[in-house]
């Protein structure tokens, strides 16, 4: 099958890599000429325009910033919509709201081919493994039809329902994600005032009913990035005891960054302290 590929970025373009590796040829654009020439150079084929992309393609995806890039990106002057063939699938696999998803939808639908759309969950990593959760939105039929592609890049596919559907569950997912990631900081943060370590904090609270992917995996990560050894590593938590209240890393950030403590929510002022304390 051809497949074109649409937005190159840190999840589109492991996402592509991994249905030209399943034996699809595949078809690429991108704003961004070196994404689209490590693509190329492992045997992909170069487009000028998402319209070139949708014309030489029969399933044609997208992975993109934002609600305005798909309008551009489909609706747009040289857009898939002016290259999209009857039969063919669109599958925007970006996280916008579901009005624009059915927007496009409708106008893909009027040239004779189908949209589903298809948010994606898990993290940068999964879709470098393949293994990215997809919510989808779209008939049945189509999905059916779009499968063997959408398998080349996760391994938990949802159907949530009609088209924009997909849209809604992953807004639905992310609400709760940011909802437990926020209370996750506050609580350290709490903590750390009340004079506990982060070491002492994460071991208990991984016993517990308190315990969430954040805590667990992505926190971890980002503090690592900004604040090697603050966290241990994302996979242990010990050597932690520099968070400490009074600790010289806190109190770098307190005298780098005074007029944050006061003017930020705990939780951005958590994240602040750790990006002061990897600059100090």
């Amino acid at each position: 099958m051809k497949v074109g590929f649409i937005g190159l970025g840190t999840m589109g373009a492991p996402m592509a890599r991994n249905v030209q590796k399943k034996g699809h040829a595949l078809v690429v654009f991108d704003v961004n000429r070196a994404s689209v020439d490590a693509l190329v150079a492992s045997g992909a084929t170069a487009a000028a325009s998402p319209k070139d992309v949708a014309a030489a393609s029969d399933i044609v995806i997208t992975m993109l910033p934002d609600a305005p890039d798909v309008e551009r990106a489909a609706l747009g002057h040289d857009g898939i919509v002016h290259g999209i063939r009857p039969g063919a699938i669109y599958v925007d696999m970006s996280t916008i709201d579901p009005g624009t998803t059915r927007k496009v939808g409708a106008a893909i639908h009027a040239k004779g081919a189908a949209m589903i759309d298809s948010p994606v969950g898990k993290t940068a990593d999964a879709a470098v493994a393949g293994t990215s959760t997809l919510m989808i939105g779209g008939d049945p039929g189509v999905v059916a039809r779009a499968r063997p592609v959408l398998e080349c890049m996760a391994t938990d596919l949802f159907l949530c329902g009609p088209l924009g559907a997909g849209q809604t569950m992953k807004l639905i997912n992310n609400l709760l994600a940011a909802a437990i990631g926020e209370a996750s900081v506050e609580a350290l943060v709490a903590g750390t005032k009340a004079g506990l370590t982060l070491d002492l904090m994460m071991s208990v609270l991984r016993t517990t009913m308190a315990w969430n992917q954040h805590l667990a995996v992505s926190m971890p990560k980002r503090v690592a990035r900004r604040a090697p050894g603050l966290f241990g590593s994302p996979s242990r938590t010990s050597n932690t005891s520099s968070m400490r209240p009074n600790s010289p890393r806190v109190l770098s950030c307190s005298v780098a960054c005074p007029h944050l403590r006061h003017s930020l929510p705990s939780a951005s002022r958590f994240f602040t302290m750790v990006t002061c304390t990897a600059k100090s």
